[in-house]
């Protein structure tokens, strides 16, 4: 069941219908993990699709802060389980069949 809709070319996005607003790293993470439904992806290569040429300690916190301030917004594990998981020494996945993306 499409619980989030994420529309890539108008950089929106839509819980159960209603419109989030994300900042633009929260959406690239989003959209980084709506593209791999799943399938874990390293904390290092978010921080490199962020403009990180070399990940460090600061920028993996720097991830840390984004995947925490994108659930709050997208109310992740308020009434259901969580949609974003963390993957101890993968990285992060979005659970299969939770979101749509457009465009």
């Amino acid at each position: 069941m499409v619980q989030l809709v994420v529309d890539a070319p108008a950089r929106r996005v839509h819980v159960q219908g209603r419109e989030v607003h994300l900042t633009r790293s929260e959406f690239d993470i989003l959209l980084a993990l709506a593209r791999r439904p799943g399938v874990p992806v390293a904390k290092d290569d978010l921080a490199r699709l962020l403009g990180a040429e070399v990940p460090t300690r600061s920028t993996r916190r720097g991830i840390e802060v984004h995947l925490a301030n994108l659930r709050r917004k997208i109310g992740d594990a308020q009434d259901h389980p969580p949609w974003i998981r963390t993957v101890r020494t993968r990285g992060y996945l979005l659970e299969r069949e939770i979101a749509q993306i457009v465009g």
